[in-house]
């Protein structure tokens, strides 16, 4: 709320889902051995969290929708168990 009173209401609001079917994820997972998704749940999200991470710095460069005055972002990482 507080960047909201000093910036403004927000322009974007961007939903960023992970593929487990990245070539990133599926080569850290048939490295050694055969794992499946599941077996290895801190590969994805750490290949979830650079490529974020990259697409922030994207947005942020100015390249894609301009000059950047605020920006927050946060991990919301949801597992389902079956």
């Amino acid at each position: 709320m507080a960047i909201c009173r000093a910036y403004g209401n927000p322009d974007l609001f961007i939903t960023f889902t992970c593929n487990t079917n990245w070539p990133e994820i599926q080569r850290y997972l048939t490295k050694n051995r055969p794992y499946k998704q599941e077996d290895r749940p801190d590969i994805v999200t750490r290949v979830f969290r650079m490529k974020v991470t990259n697409m922030f710095a994207y947005i942020k460069s100015g390249k894609p929708f301009g000059r950047t005055i605020a920006g927050v972002y946060n991990f919301v990482i949801c597992c389902s168990l079956s």
